[in-house]
């Protein structure tokens, strides 16, 4: 025997786990101990190259796939990183939990699966394990669950800390409450109960089958019982009562019985007796499934009550007195769910025809449960005679006219739950019909067969019924909608092997089911789908819309090569994928022989060429030459352009493309209509010949409207036209030829600079200024009249497009969207003219490259001390518009380079989506470094490994360190590192063959992925169903997925400037932790801006304090004399405005709404305000989602906004909300002071008729500050643990002259402290008593 290079002959080997992958995933079935064959030597495995290798040199393994260097995952209890194609892990102490679903299922606390079906009440977590001392005993049983009828439920009992906690029956009876009250808390939400014990264990209930139990972190390895004992191995999660590791769960369930005398659950194994059910159900058709059904479960259940468990399981519903198996009793039988039909009987969802013969008795009938009901056969009328002339749709066509004629038998299963509306169903129904008119439906080519399921299958249409086709549709559009509770795929699959193709079988034919399928269907497939493969019947599941499930569907599609899973959003995007289902099953058939193909009838062209396509060519002046091109005509269709001038737009369309080269590797071509809308006329996924065009243009409707959308009509031509999924060529030029007459209604955005647009100008309505934007590089064809588009356009059209132009060719990696962003280094190393230099390059890239909406967008952030965000992706992403934006960027000399803290802040927050980022663009951060950074680099750029945004250093000069640059790609990607010796070389890397911009289009990530299964040709792009992975195919099949996934649990949470906890951020693709944007006003004088700021106001002025420019908000603040303390300044009023409306909020509680006073509680369209306790106001804003609260009596308002909704160029004395407290003193003009009080009078607001006084003290009359120690005290001391008081007391101790703003500076830490969940009773008759009021 010869062996591959690197292997052993060994006589007696085995092949158990020698592989790298059975490192981590060990096979522990294999039992093949002694074979004789090829092996690699002792230490080695076979790696994925089928290679041997050192155990050392295997890729790293974890949950099924294959990680690189540099890869993270992270578990309960460990993080780790592959190195050296090993796991380096570390430990953490993280929470674990435990899951009880359904009567039998359990997951322990370190993910061990197990089943055991227990009947007692058992040990479910206690920690009374290793010395008898403990805490907290949790117990678990089974209520009702062993007789049917009953229902089945839990009983969870709770012993902790002396106390008696009872879950049953929907209800949390507490019936010994723990000692200390305060250890227990029971919340309920939504159908959950939540029970928690002290601050480490917490129990949740959703009032059935269903409960986990949640222990921190210092229970580990402290605990034991079913939920396994919590020490992060699952191998010994099955340790018994009496420390025995046990191998099976029955036994080691058993063991945790609370009463010993309860029976043990004995072990009986069920699968003999599935197979013999599956079989005897599927084979048993004289009275139905019922009797053989009945009894398969009763031999089961008799071989149980042998073994000492009785099981109840029979019900008036389910197989009653046939026999009980437990006392061997004979009772009268009962029918099961058939209906009797003369002396016969036929199951539930079977069909009949009745007095076939007798045109006037003629019944088709359906059995439904135990009803059978009959309708009138359909009328002699509808079917054809030898003198009635067959509907031109039922006249059979040569086999070239359908999509698909090969053998075939195919049934279609229609979902008929409620997981579908009743207007998908008919949708659905629609798109069926559609596909049989695609199809060479007879009893010689395609037969088929239409079912719905629900709990049973009904059977509307046989592979043997003889109709035309007009009939076999009329059958399916008069199904009925039900919208059932459940829709079991399993039963129908089971029904069709022997009641459809197990009727109607037929040799040299491919057996197919189209399975649409809308929602998690219960029972088993396994079984049912290993008989359809040894049948050779291919499953094609269809899943629609948001209910399936994925794992079923997948599940389906891995039995076999033939069962290919579609996943649709909605019914409608099963439109548009119609072909490529009818493709892949026509795939299935049978190839036919060449004989027959040879021999068919050549068929004429349904469609008559224009007279001038046939005597002689064109008469243009410039014969067309052969080209490959995706041509796209649009065409207007508004009430501006008329019927009339409508149809010269088609004679102009069927003009140009009967001259036009169009075929399967020449010109292909889609037509729409725009107007209000747009409307696909016909697409490049159907049939490219000029004939099917042109019938298609000549029958086109008029469909008017009255605004013209041109701005849509572009941007759906940007999106969807030309993608892959809609037929699009990735290899080919893409031209658009839009013929318009009127100005455009809406806004116009460029499309790509892949798509040549040449509008067809009509005037003297057109606006050529808007058609020359739209046409850019390329010059719009400009026409005086309707007429001039049959006699001058034609020519124009085929000259541009089809003679000597060459047009450029799609990008072939760069069409993919894609956010990148900037780092400029604004450190005091950089000159003037180096930053001039970093500045031309941007301008640079944003020339050369694809800004658009489904390309580029660019952002910009100037680093050193402190992060600036100069430009985000929120700003409009227009070429001259970005170039100019970069121009006006002024180096800020912050200090020196803090490269790490700078790449946190752009992975944490300047690349969320509040600030423009796409969640279905990659994320790339193009890093200019010229120095050594002062911090550490590696936490960051680990983080923005996690995080997917792939980091781009350019070193410039000498004087940056190189092992910082490593560590900011990692090793498996140091091919991004860029090196420079001046700035000047910068620009030259963009103009030099844009090859710095192929560089970032191609940076892969490591994982590749083909979500459908599809062949893809090179220049494929797709984005996966979640949004947030993209996979782009590149020549030699090198497929590359992008995920755009952010996990924020696996980022430490960001230091706050203004010292208040970061909050999480749900996003598309994740989450992110963004420090809060909080603006406080505390007492009369003192203002703490959103990055933590604090200042005094010393006038009773009016003053802006808030200023969204973007989304037209403002907020001032009205100050006044206080009524009870005159010396002092006190809030009067807070008004807001936003869109034209202002609501004013009166320290008298009043509300005015545009100087009106208004009822509370009042709402609109833009507000909420509510007043509590007739002491606070609250403002919510609908849209925005920000929160503004004010308590007059307090002298406090509190500002939140909301952080997905606010832009970073915000203004006024609340600051800027970007984590840089140095830019907080920003003025109208956009400089910076540090002076506070040419801040404030920057932003003060003159008010007719009012006088603003400034009042300056030059000392305190009286000594407040030793109130101000009440903050460190220990009353605050639970607060302190989640805002630190040191801001508020620095505040507090500078600036609080009298006791009363002592109080007020407490009062708003106390407020703060609230918010988070600490309330602190702290006021005493001594000092700030309750009730304490300046007003």
């Amino acid at each position: 025997m010869t062996c591959p290079e690197g292997q052993v002959y060994q006589q007696c080997g085995t092949p158990c786990n020698q592989t790298c992958r059975s490192l981590s995933y060990p096979d522990e079935d294999c039992d093949e101990l002694c074979v004789e064959g090829c092996y690699c030597p002792p230490g080695h495995y076979l790696d994925e190259h089928e290679e041997c290798v050192p155990k050392s040199h295997c890729s790293c393994y974890y949950d099924g796939e294959i990680f690189q260097p540099e890869d993270v995952f992270s578990d309960h209890y460990t993080m780790c990183v592959c190195r050296g194609r090993k796991w380096e892990c570390t430990n953490n102490t993280c929470d674990g939990t435990c899951t009880v679903i359904g009567t039998a299922h359990y997951l322990t606390f370190d993910g061990l699966k197990y089943k055991f079906p227990g009947n007692c009440q058992y040990v479910l977590v206690q920690d009374f394990c290793k010395d008898g001392s403990g805490t907290f005993r949790i117990l678990i049983s089974n209520e009702g669950c062993g007789f049917t009828g009953e229902k089945c439920t839990k009983r969870v009992i709770i012993l902790y800390k002396s106390g008696e906690i009872e879950l049953f029956n929907g209800n949390v009876n507490i019936k010994v409450p723990p000692k200390d009250d305060s250890d227990l808390e029971v919340m309920k939400s939504g159908r959950y109960y939540i029970i928690s014990l002290g601050k480490s264990i917490s129990v949740t209930w959703d009032l059935a089958m269903g409960v986990s139990v949640i222990l921190k972190g210092n229970f580990k390895d402290q605990v034991c019982g079913l939920c396994g004992n919590f020490d992060g191995i699952q191998n010994n999660d099955l340790t018994s009562s009496n420390e025995h590791l046990e191998v099976d769960p029955v036994d080691f369930g058993n063991s945790w019985k609370v009463n010993p005398y309860c029976a043990d659950v004995e072990k009986v194994n069920p699968e003999p007796y599935i197979d013999i059910c599956m079989y005897d159900t599927c084979a048993c058709e004289s009275i139905g499934d019922c009797a053989c059904f009945c009894d398969a479960i009763a031999a089961y259940a008799h071989v149980c009550a042998q073994k000492g468990v009785a099981v109840h399981w029979r019900s008036p519903a389910l197989c009653r007195k046939i026999l009980d198996e437990l006392s061997l009793d004979c009772v009268s039988p009962e029918d099961c769910p058939v209906c009797a039909v003369g002396d016969g009987k036929i199951p539930h969802g079977r069909r009949i025809v009745l007095n076939r013969d007798d045109p006037q008795r003629c019944q088709s009938c359906v059995c439904e449960g135990k009803n059978l009901t009959c309708v009138a056969c359909e009328p002699v009328e509808d079917t054809l005679t030898p003198t009635t002339p067959a509907p031109e749709e039922d006249i059979e066509l040569p086999p070239s006219e359908y999509s698909c004629s090969k053998m075939m038998d195919l049934a279609f299963l229609i979902d008929g739950s409620n997981k579908l509306s009743e207007e998908d169903f008919e949708q659905l129904k629609t798109f069926i019909t559609g596909m049989m008119k695609k199809l060479h439906i007879s009893q010689k080519k395609i037969r088929v067969s239409i079912l719905v399921y629900r709990a049973g299958p009904t059977i509307y249409l046989g592979l043997k019924d003889i109709k035309t086709q007009s009939q076999m549709r009329k059958i399916v559009q008069r199904i009925k909608y039900t919208g059932d509770e459940v829709a079991s795929a399993p039963e129908v699959l089971k029904y069709t092997v022997f009641h459809v193709f197990g009727k109607a079988e037929r040799t040299n034919a491919a057996r197919i089911e189209v399975l649409f399928i809308a929602s998690k269907s219960p029972g088993k497939f396994r079984s049912i789908l290993t008989a359809l493969k040894n049948k050779k019947i291919a499953v094609i599941p269809v899943g629609i819309g948001p209910y399936v499930n994925v794992e079923q569907i997948r599940f389906i599609e891995k039995q076999s090569p033939d069962n290919k899973a579609f996943l649709m959003n909605n019914v409608l995007e099963l439109m548009d994928n119609r072909d490529l289902l009818i493709d892949h099953l026509c795939d299935l058939g049978p190839e036919e022989s060449s004989l027959l193909q040879t021999t068919s009838t050549p068929t004429m062209a349904s469609v008559l060429l224009p007279p001038w396509s046939q005597p002689a060519p064109p008469s243009f002046s410039e014969k067309p030459t052969r080209k490959r091109l995706d041509i796209a005509f649009i065409v207007e269709g508004s009430d501006n352009v008329g019927e009339e001038n409508f149809n010269i737009m088609k004679k102009f369309l069927e003009k140009v493309i009967t001259a036009m080269n169009i075929g399967r590797e020449d010109i292909h071509v889609t037509v729409m209509q725009y107007s209000e809308t747009v409307t696909l006329e016909y697409s490049f996924r159907e049939i490219q010949s000029k004939e099917n065009i042109i019938e298609k243009v000549r029958s086109i409707p008029y469909q008017g409207g009255k605004a013209t959308n041109t701005g849509n009509a572009i941007d759906y031509i940007s999106k969807h036209t030309f993608t892959p999924v809609n037929g699009g060529r990735q290899d080919v030029p893409h031209l658009v030829y839009m013929v318009s007459s009127s100005p455009s209604t809406d806004v116009i955005t460029r499309p790509p600079r892949s798509i040549n647009v040449i509008p067809i100008g009509i005037t003297p309505n057109a606006n050529i200024q808007e058609l020359r934007k739209i046409s850019q590089p390329n010059n719009p064809i400009i026409l005086h009249s309707y007429s001039a588009l049959i006699e001058e356009a034609p020519e124009l059209v085929l000259q541009s497009c089809c003679s000597h132009k060459h047009w450029a060719e799609v990008p072939e990696l760069c069409n993919k969207p894609m956010d990148v962003m900037f780092l400029l280094d604004g450190s005091s190393n950089i000159g003037a003219s180096e930053f001039e230099e970093m500045k031309n390059f941007v301008r640079a890239f944003i020339r050369s490259a694809e800004i658009s909406n489904t390309s580029i967008h660019v952002s910009v952030l100037q680093y050193a001390r402190e992060n600036n965000l100069e430009i985000s992706w929120n700003v409009p992403q227009e070429t001259e518009k970005l170039v100019e934006m970069v121009h006006s960027i002024q180096q800020r000399e912050q200090g020196p380079t803090r490269l790490g803290k700078a790449i946190d802040f752009v992975v944490q927050n300047a690349m969320s989506e509040s600030h423009g980022g796409r969640p279905s663009a990659s994320k790339v951060a193009i890093v200019i470094v010229s120095g050594r950074s002062e911090d550490t680099v590696d936490a960051a750029a680990l983080s923005a490994r996690m995080n997917r945004v792939s980091l781009f250093p350019i070193g410039v000069g000498d004087r940056y360190d190189e092992e910082q640059l490593r560590t900011l790609t990692g090793p498996s990607a140091a091919n991004r590192i860029m090196k420079l010796q001046n700035f000047e070389d910068l620009s030259t890397m963009i103009t030099l063959k844009s090859e710095f911009i192929k560089k970032l289009c191609m940076d892969p990530v490591r994982e590749c992925i083909d979500e459908d299964g599809n062949r893809k040709k090179p220049g494929d792009k797709w984005i996966l169903p979640d949004q947030c992975h993209t996979v782009t195919c590149f020549p030699g099949d090198y497929t590359v997925l992008e995920s755009h996934q952010i996990n924020c649990e696996r980022m430490p949470k960001p230091v706050c400037h203004s010292n208040l906890p970061a909050v999480k951020i749900e996003e598309t693709c994740g989450c992110r932790w963004m420090c809060p944007c909080v603006c406080i006003g505390s007492s009369s004088r003192h203002i703490v801006t959103f990055d933590g700021l604090n200042f005094k106001l010393t006038g009773n002025c009016s003053y802006t304090l808030f200023r969204d420019i973007q989304n037209n908000v403002e907020i001032l603040l009205h100050e006044g004399p206080c009524r009870a303390t005159p010396k002092m300044n006190c809030m009067d009023s807070i008004e807001v405005k936003h869109r034209g409306v202002s609501v004013q909020l009166f320290s008298d509680m009043a509300v005015a709404v545009n100087s009106e006073r208004v009822q509370i509680p009042y709402s609109s369209s833009l507000f909420e305000v509510t007043v509590y306790g007739a002491i606070m106001h609250e403002i919510k804003f609908s849209h925005l989602g920000h929160n503004l609260t004010f308590t007059p009596r307090n002298n406090e308002f509190i500002l939140k906004l909301n952080s997905k909704s606010f832009s970073s160029g915000t203004q006024g004395l609340c600051g800027v909300c970007d984590q840089n407290h140095i830019n907080d003193f920003t003025l109208h003009d956009g400089s910076v002071t540090p002076d506070s009080s040419v801040f404030i009078q920057d932003w003060m607001v003159e008010e007719p008729g009012k006088i603003c006084e400034i009042r300056r003290e030059d000392r305190c009359s009286e000594h407040a500050t030793s109130h101000c120690h009440l903050l460190l005290s220990d009353r605050f001391a639970e607060c302190h643990r989640v805002i630190s008081p040191n801001m508020f007391y620095e505040a507090c101790a500078e600036s609080s002259c009298y006791e009363d703003e002592a109080c007020e500076m407490i009062t708003s830490y106390a407020h703060i402290c609230r918010e988070n969940g600490v309330c602190v009773d702290w006021r005493t008759p001594e000092f700030c008593r309750k009730g304490f009021t300046l007003h």
